[in-house]
């Protein structure tokens, strides 16, 4: 803790005082059912800082493929994603990253069973039609992302329905973005102290629960140190 002095705005005094933020715990599971959307929101944000390394390949494309029916029924998944990257290729995407999905949403909301594959990645989509009627692979263009917010929305969004096992990642890199190049890891956010301008710090509270503040409606508070110790040395990984 750090020298705190002066007040809030509402007028409260910061001297003596913790300033204190708290976030939901989480395990970062996909198979989780309460923190799956906290691992999509952090992988979505993987996902844009990688593709940012690769954007000397043009604009990143937004492209469904959909295997046929043949094959969905009769390969193994390790031959359906060979297959996949084989027919991305011939399609003219380079590379990217690919969110398999075992189910399509209908209309009135209820899902259906129908694998398909969403990629995010580069390349100019060519022979669509000739393609489909030589393989019965259906590859769509469905938008690009000019804008990098863009990105981690859509990817955010695909990764919240993906398809989840055991045995296969719900994520995987191939072509010109292959897993095998190295890109600078992505900067962890930092939490700073708004007076002191410290790095915030993992603490343990063994006061009354009624003695702290509505947590759901403020997000931050300045806090007398008496109940607070510490915690040991830990990776920060907020929210």
């Amino acid at each position: 803790m750090g020298e705190h002095t002066g007040s809030s705005l509402d007028g409260e005094t910061r001297e003596g005082k913790y300033y204190v933020e708290w976030y939901h715990r989480s395990c970062y599971r996909a198979s989780c059912p309460i923190c799956y959307e906290k691992w999509a929101g952090l992988e979505a944000s993987k996902i844009e800082h990688r593709l940012k390394y690769f954007w000397k390949w043009g604009k990143v494309l937004h492209i469904t493929i959909s295997p046929s029916e043949k094959d969905l029924l009769k390969l193994s998944f390790a031959k359906l994603k060979a297959k996949l990257y084989r027919t991305a290729r011939l399609r003219g995407i380079k590379g990217g990253v690919v969110i398999w999905h075992p189910f399509r949403e209908n209309e009135d909301g209820t899902w259906r069973v129908s694998g398909h594959f969403h990629i995010l990645g580069f390349g100019w989509v060519r022979n669509v039609k000739q393609g489909y009627e030589s393989d019965g692979w259906l590859v769509k263009n469905i938008q690009d992302g000019k804008e990098e917010r863009s990105v981690f929305r859509t990817a955010m969004y695909q990764l919240s329905h993906c398809g989840i096992s055991k045995t296969n990642r719900p994520v995987a890199w191939f072509g010109v973005c292959s897993s095998k190049i190295k890109v600078p890891e992505m900067e962890e956010e930092k939490h700073m102290c708004p007076s002191c301008g410290l790095e915030l710090v993992q603490l343990r509270y063994f006061g009354l629960e009624d003695a702290l503040p509505n947590r759901e409606e403020i997000k931050s508070a300045w806090l007398y140190p008496g109940d607070w110790i510490e915690k040991e040395a830990t990776k920060w990984r907020g929210g």
